[in-house]
């Protein structure tokens, strides 16, 4: 099952919520590996728009 923006992002708010990886891998359909590979690259997506956004405040400050 390839997991999809808003069912990883489900999984991982339940992650936050204190459910344990096993549980939301059988819940979900996904395996271990999935999860931990969706975790990352979304946490790498995320990391890469705060950086954006700190570039582009940044671009917007120096402008005035």
């Amino acid at each position: 099952m390839k997991v999809t923006d808003e069912i990883g992002q489900k999984i991982l708010r339940e992650f936050a919520r204190g459910v344990c990886v096993e549980d939301l891998c059988r819940r979900h359909g996904v395996s271990r590996e999935a999860f931990y590979r969706w975790r990352r690259l979304y946490f790498q997506r995320l990391k890469t728009m705060e950086s954006m956004s700190r570039e582009a405040l940044h671009t917007s400050q120096e402008s005035k």
